[in-house]
């Protein structure tokens, strides 16, 4: 059996006290949730992975995903995830997804031609944090493959191995996402947060950062982060009002992000993410950013795609 595998990065979350109102369980690995910007770039990456639904989609890694998508139906499939630890620096493997499902939503909503692409996990295993460290080459936040003539396949067979020997909590990943999420959504809860917050003696790494957001804007990091989570921003909101249709397996990309303060659209695969300053006016208002259909969907690429995605959808 021929194995596929694309090796993903995430960013993702530092560690928060231990008395913290979130309740931070120190063996995992969340992604960025609390919309850290890196200190490389100025967009907000805090969707991926989908530990919600184990899922993975071409909002992000578009190329990875779609590529993945057209291999052979025959191969095995599957996706790990590396991540650096923001508190140590080490590179961490975090597990892995095993491909059951592919399907695709239509929608101008996203940077993609009219469609996102998708994938369901039908075996899904997930460490705790730090419990594999990767000790390859160094690598930067792209993606790798078994296919094309890579000279990684032994690397990611090796490491696929290495995850199946170590504990699953993987179940831990998804509850502690969707209760995290829900505390986001909630504005008591975030009130609560908030209260909580300013009356803790330990001043985390998010303390420090909303101390300084505070300090430059006229709201603080509370409210970005329920704006968010309650607007398309993230993209849950917004897919999970669509129509799911799944494909069989086969044998570039176009959401944009508007800011409010100058209605700038910076569309494109710059269009992806979330930003924590404006390109055009310099706003670092993060509840000042929303998302928007772009409109240089390309009609040659869309029509491509969709005579791909349709000539392979599955009549349920």
């Amino acid at each position: 059996m021929t194995v596929d595998i694309v090796l993903f990065y995430y960013y993702s979350s530092p560690s928060l006290s231990d008395c913290c109102y979130l309740e931070w369980d120190s063996d995992v690995a969340y992604r960025n949730l609390l919309m850290f910007p890196p200190s490389s770039d100025k967009k907000i990456h805090f969707e991926f992975p989908v530990f919600e639904d184990h899922s993975y989609n071409t909002i992000c890694n578009l190329k990875g995903v779609k590529s993945l998508i057209k291999r052979p139906s025959e191969n095995e499939k599957y996706i790990i995830f590396r991540t650096k630890d923001p508190d140590t620096g080490a590179s961490n493997i975090i597990g892995y997804y095993k491909i059951g499902k592919s399907f695709y939503y239509e929608t101008n909503m996203f940077d993609n031609n009219g469609f996102v692409w998708g994938i369901e996990a039908n075996e899904i295993h997930l460490l705790k944090k730090g419990d594999l460290k990767y000790d390859g080459p160094q690598l930067r936040q792209g993606y790798k493959t078994t296919w094309g003539g890579s000279e990684w396949k032994t690397r990611l067979i090796e490491i696929l191995g290495q995850i199946s020997e170590k504990e699953n909590i993987a179940q831990k990943y998804q509850d502690e996402t969707n209760r995290l999420i829900s505390i986001f959504k909630n504005q008591s809860k975030i009130n609560e947060w908030r209260e909580f917050c300013k009356n803790c003696d330990e001043k985390c790494t998010f303390y420090r950062r909303n101390t300084r957001y505070k300090n430059q804007h006229q709201s603080d990091l509370f409210s970005v982060i329920h704006h968010a989570y309650n607007t398309n921003l993230y993209s849950r909101n917004e897919l999970l009002n669509l129509n799911k249709i799944y494909i069989r397996w086969g044998t570039e990309i176009n959401m944009g992000i508007k800011c409010l303060k100058c209605n700038y659209i910076e569309s494109g695969a710059s269009g992806l993410h979330t930003y924590s300053e404006c390109p055009k006016c310099g706003n670092t208002d993060r509840d000042k950013f929303i998302r928007v259909d772009d409109e240089d969907i390309i009609p040659e690429k869309h029509q491509q795609d969709k005579d791909y995605l349709e000539s392979r959808k599955i009549n349920e």
